[in-house]
C-alpha cells in the first residue's frame, strides 16, 4: 500500500496482493464480525489492520483520530471502493 501512494497511483480502485487475516480472539480490540472478501483485499483490510498493532504497541497514539478525520474531512473520496462499508464504525476497533 504504501509504494502505491509513493508513487502516486489510484489506491481506491485497487485489489491489494497482501491480505490480513482475520484474528481469533481479542474481539474487544478488533472486529466483531470477520472481514468480507472484498475488505481483505481493500485498503480497509490493511488500514484496520495497522490500527491494532499501533494500538498494541502504543495504546495512546493518535492513529484512530487522525484516520476517523482524514475520512470525516473528505467526503469526495468513495470509501466505499476502499472497503469501508457497512458498519464499520460500530466495530471495536473504530469506536
Amino acid at each position: 500500500m504504501r509504494n502505491i501512494i509513493a508513487h502516486h497511483s489510484r489506491l481506491w480502485n485497487r485489489s491489494l496482493a497482501k491480505q490480513p487475516m482475520n484474528i481469533k480472539g481479542h474481539r474487544d480490540k478488533w472486529l466483531n464480525t470477520p472481514f468480507t472478501d472484498n475488505q481483505k483485499k481493500k485498503p480497509y483490510g490493511v488500514i484496520t489492520a495497522m490500527l491494532y498493532l499501533c494500538n498494541a504497541v502504543y495504546a495512546e497514539n493518535q492513529i484512530k483520530a487522525k484516520i476517523l478525520s482524514l475520512l470525516d474531512n473528505s467526503k469526495d473520496i468513495p470509501y466505499g471502493k476502499l472497503g469501508f462499508t457497512g458498519n464499520w464504525r460500530s466495530e471495536p476497533i473504530w469506536k
